[in-house]
Formats: C-alpha cells, sequence, structure tokens
C-alpha cells in the first residue's frame, strides 16, 4: 500500500493531526478531497473570474498549511476551511471597495471632520 493510499482512508481530523507534524502527503490527500469545491466555490464568489479563483485556491492551502497549528484537531476540518476561504474573499471585496470607490472613503472622511 503506498503511502498516499494510507492516507485517503483517514478522516480530515487525522489528516490535519498529521499537517501539524508537517506530513505532505496528509496535506496532499486534504488538497485533492477539498480543491474542486473550493475552486468552484470561489469562482460562484468571486463572479467567475477563473484566474482570481484559483489565486484564491492556492492561498487558502497556504493558510491551511501555515496555520496548522491553529486548527483544533477536536473540530470539523471542513467548516475551518471555509472559514478561511470565506474571509479571504471578504478581505478582497474590502479592498476592491476602498480602491475602486475612493469617493465613498472621502464622503467617510468628511462625515468625521464635519460630524466629530
Amino acid at each position: 500500500m503506498s503511502i498516499l493510499n494510507r492516507y485517503t482512508k483517514l478522516d480530515d481530523e487525522r489528516l490535519m493531526r498529521l499537517v501539524q507534524k508537517r506530513e505532505a502527503g496528509a496535506f496532499d490527500v486534504l488538497y485533492k478531497r477539498y480543491s474542486k469545491m473550493m475552486l468552484r466555490y470561489f469562482f460562484r464568489m468571486l463572479n467567475g473570474d477563473q484566474n482570481k479563483a484559483e489565486d484564491f485556491l492556492q492561498e487558502t492551502f497556504l493558510r491551511v498549511y501555515e496555520r496548522s497549528a491553529q486548527f483544533n484537531t477536536e473540530h470539523v476540518f471542513c467548516p475551518w476551511l471555509f472559514t478561511i476561504a470565506h474571509n479571504l474573499c471578504d478581505f478582497s471585496v474590502s479592498l476592491a471597495r476602498i480602491f475602486t470607490e475612493p469617493q465613498d472613503i472621502l464622503h467617510r472622511a468628511a462625515y468625521i471632520i464635519c460630524f466629530r
């Protein structure tokens, strides 16, 4: 039995325990298990921008790996993964709003100056 096959039989939380120990095979299985679903999620959330969806997918799994120690293996993995993904989308929307709607910033600044 190959190492990868051994990992595929494990549940997500057990895989995350192994990822916390930096076992690459466990991370690969999680990526394969969730990457298509996450790519579809990002594609919908990012208005069909395939390139951006792929970038967000990579960033999400990079964060999963880098922040694996923060994951409580007594909890379910999938909601944690979607929380990371959702936060990336929210952050992206916030940045887009800041850089594409400068008049809103000016209105907010004027409001603060005039009414404080």
